[in-house]
């Protein structure tokens, strides 16, 4: 615990220094926020009728954990790049074509399998097309990664368990940026209401769209996550081996959000979200704190 502590004064007097970017003013331009490159490590937390909470059945569980984010690093390009990489092999190791004929005689049934491949010289534009994809998805002038973990033991004092973890790239300008990407998350939240126990599963597989915009020192994003998840025909509710209820939560959240950055160390981040895009109700909201490096 002592070794710990004296990490966590070292991480903090290492963030009381000015980076270079930021030696002109307390806070750094919106502009390096969308633009810049920082790893990112800290806290974050959400609570209301939010993204991870039931509001129809009143289960609204604090949902806290860590988060990395990674802006205009590598990896996102790179996983982006592994993924192209790897898709190219298997497409090139497997089958082009299968053919299958069956002919009928008096006494047999013959089946016929032709299977063609691909040419060698088919194999190599494929190659030099991955290779042109892996090159564009690196010369993308904006990418960004965030992991937020949550656990209810481990770190944190909220009702939930689980992860997020989104993938962007995208382009813009000197004060704006769109990006989009994949995600994935599975978060369980176990929420006493009324001396109910309640299981609130939140199951995310899909594609976020964000707009960001610097305003001076503020960087601004709106975001829908499309929630591939949310057409499954999975029941969304259930009752757990304990005698829990169990509800799924498969949404499109919309969340508009800003963020700050201090001495060019210290980020500062919060927003609001709406459940589901496209239908009006109160918006549970969500504050981050962290380092950057």
């Amino acid at each position: 615990m002592r070794a710990i502590g004296v990490a966590v004064i070292m991480w903090l007097l290492l963030a009381a220094l000015p980076r270079d970017a930021a030696a002109q003013g307390v806070f750094e331009d919106g502009d390096v926020l969308i633009n810049g490159y920082t790893e990112e490590l800290g806290g974050i937390a959400y609570a209301g009728t939010g993204e991870f909470s039931l509001p129809e059945m009143g289960l609204t569980p604090n949902v806290q954990g860590l988060y990395w984010r990674d802006r205009n690093g590598l990896v996102t390009r790179a996983t982006a790049g592994l993924v192209i990489a790897v898709s190219s092999a298997l497409a090139q190791s497997g089958p082009k074509s299968v053919e299958t004929r069956t002919t009928v005689t008096s006494d047999y049934i013959i089946t016929e399998t032709r299977t063609t491949y691909y040419s060698e010289e088919e194999k190599a534009a494929m190659r030099a097309s991955a290779n042109n994809a892996i090159d564009g998805v690196f010369s993308t002038r904006n990418a960004d990664f965030e992991l937020q973990v949550f656990s209810r033991d481990r770190f944190g004092r909220g009702d939930a368990s689980g992860y997020k973890m989104n993938f962007y790239l995208g382009t813009g300008g000197k004060s704006w940026a769109f990006e989009s990407g994949f995600g994935i998350g599975n978060v369980d939240s176990n929420v006493v209401k009324d001396g109910v126990n309640s299981v609130v599963g939140y199951e995310y597989i899909g594609m976020p769209f964000r707009l960001q915009y610097a305003f001076s020192k503020v960087r601004t994003m709106l975001q829908v996550d499309w929630n591939w998840m949310a057409y499954s025909d999975d029941p969304a509710t259930k009752m757990t081996s304990d005698g829990r209820m169990e509800y799924l939560v498969r949404r499109h959240p919309l969340t508009a959000a800003a963020q700050v950055a201090l001495f060019g160390r210290v980020s500062l981040m919060g927003g609001l979200t709406m459940p589901n895009v496209g239908k009006v109700s109160k918006p549970g909201y969500w504050v981050s704190a962290g380092l950057r490096f």
